[in-house]
């Protein structure tokens, strides 16, 4: 059977104009608040780069008095997150050498001025870094 529609009928839906074929990107997924990357687009950075980095350290490192004793030398690897604003966190020793030494490197990067944040999709992330302090005795 054939069912005849309603000539008369008025019609709800709006009229949307055509614009023509457009590319529709869909839309990029936030990343979740307190994640913490290990690797991005853009990677934190110590204000000035690597070299102030190296400059930084080597001027405010003060060499144990217990590890200079000892005649300790090594090299102690710390990690630390760079928040979405440069500021450092989360400060741990991932390897130590002792004698002081894994302290004096904890301090240090704990007072580091902010660095530049890291950034995925353009936007400002948690990052996780690890910095190796090598502590050499003079001779």
């Amino acid at each position: 059977m054939t069912v005849a529609g309603d000539e008369n009928a008025k019609l709800d839906a709006p009229v949307v104009p055509d614009k023509g074929p457009a590319v529709v990107e869909p839309p990029k997924p936030e990343p979740p608040k307190n994640e913490i990357f290990e690797f991005v687009e853009q990677m934190p950075e110590f204000p000035g780069g690597d070299d102030a980095l190296a400059a930084y350290l080597s001027k405010n490192i003060k060499y144990p008095k217990q590890a200079n004793e000892q005649g300790i030398s090594g090299r102690v690897v710390i990690n630390f997150v760079v928040n979405e604003d440069g500021n450092i966190t989360d400060v741990k020793v991932a390897r130590g050498i002792g004698y002081g030494c894994d302290e004096e490197a904890m301090r240090v990067v704990r007072s580091m001025p902010n660095w530049r944040a890291g950034k995925q999709n353009g936007k400002a992330v948690r990052v996780a870094y690890s910095l190796p302090i090598t502590f050499e005795l003079e001779e």
